[in-house]
């Protein structure tokens, strides 16, 4: 069973709700020389709200809201965030230090590992469900690939042939040669040298991605990523279509699950929670786990429990309204809390990496992710 960590926005600890809206001003320097830094692009963490610094470096973001978190990226600098609770007095000074890559991927045993590795990356990252599919990455030439290799070994027998011992690729032998050893990749981590391009034409979107981390752990097959978006309009279709299709890939996602429970409205959303034991299940209240501060929830003690998600679509895949009818059908989802307490914020975001889905929800990622600010407004009433 494959663990997804399914961060549609990863590395926001604050609350994208505010108030307020205002403009932030400011410039941007190279660290190194204090030089301006041009064509810099400036936004708001896991939003479409961003823009670009000018050939003197000089930008304006509008329209913040508080607290927020800004993301400042350039290629071929390290990408740098700044926390703000309120508009700063003062137009900002922005630096950011070159970056400094090692671009060599280890073990490459023939030249189809780097075409495997991508559609690997492809994935887990951009997910499998209908969005992920046709979702791509337009620059994946800045992706690194670096594989850890553990050493095993095996014992010879006679009727093995030579050619199985190639395909294992024997690094090195005992003394009689009775037993073979050989090194088997373990964990695979990517990096990327500029931030990644990311088409979603079913969503509609361009995001612009500054990679953090990804470790795909191949035993488990956990996969954990974290990471900077900013979400574009490319307006290639209809809006029609695409509001429907964004409709389609947010009920049934982390964030509309995360969101409902936060509101504590599970049931409200089409959820119904299951606790495995064995080979029962019974229906479980993930309410009476949580503990509400004002930016979203903290779900505590449900660590080391095996959790399923029950979500009850209508007939166009939007949620039956649990409190008010009983669902016809269902679609399953696992849920596993990785820490004793694991916080989510009120726009759906896991900020600590410390929940993971599995498919149907888990195989939902990047190329099905929409913006914090993202709402459906009212769904279609079941028709039975």
């Amino acid at each position: 069973m494959m663990l997804r960590m399914v961060l549609a926005i990863s590395l926001i600890v604050l609350s994208l709700v505010g108030f307020s809206q205002q403009n932030l001003t400011g410039k941007v320097f190279n660290a190194e020389n204090n030089t301006p830094l041009p064509y810099t692009t400036i936004y708001q963490n896991g939003t479409t709200n961003g823009t670009i610094s000018d050939v003197n470096g000089v930008f304006s973001l509008e329209n913040l809201t508080f607290p927020c978190e800004i993301v400042i990226s350039h290629i071929g600098y390290k990408t740098s965030t700044l926390s703000l609770n309120e508009i700063p007095k003062e137009p900002v000074k922005l630096t950011l230090s070159p970056q400094n890559i090692q671009l060599k991927e280890v073990q490459v045993y023939d030249e189809n590992f780097r075409r495997k590795n991508l559609q690997l990356f492809r994935d887990l990252y951009l997910g499998t469900d209908k969005f992920g599919k046709k979702a791509y990455i337009k620059n994946e030439d800045v992706l690194v690939f670096k594989w850890e290799y553990e050493e095993r070994s095996i014992k010879v027998n006679p009727d093995m042939p030579n050619e199985f011992f190639k395909h294992l690729k024997v690094t090195r032998w005992n003394a009689d040669k009775s037993v073979a050893y050989f090194n088997t990749p373990t964990i695979l981590r990517v990096q990327a040298t500029a931030p990644l391009e990311v088409y979603s034409p079913l969503l509609d979107y361009k995001i612009h991605s500054d990679l953090v981390a990804f470790v795909y752990e191949k035993r488990t097959r956990n996969c954990q990523y974290l990471g900077y978006y900013f979400f574009q309009d490319t307006s290639t279709q209809s809006e029609k279509v695409t509001q429907k299709n964004r409709r389609q890939a947010y009920f049934n996602s982390s964030q509309h699950f995360c969101r409902s429970l936060c509101a504590h409205q599970l049931a409200k959303n089409g959820y119904r929670i299951y606790l495995r034991d064995k080979e029962r299940a019974s229906i479980f209240n993930l309410d009476s786990c949580l503990i509400d501060f004002t930016e979203g929830s903290a779900v505590v003690g449900c660590n080391n429990k095996h959790y399923t998600i029950g979500y009850f679509p209508n007939g166009s895949g939007e949620p039956t309204d649990l409190t008010k009818k009983k669902g016809r059908m269902v679609v399953s989802s696992d849920i596993y809390f990785l820490n004793d307490t694991c916080f989510i914020t009120k726009e759906g975001i896991i900020p600590n990496n410390h929940i993971s889905f599995t498919p149907t929800i888990g195989a939902k990622s990047i190329g099905a992710s929409l913006p914090a600010e993202y709402e459906p407004g009212e769904h279609t009433p079941p028709r039975y």
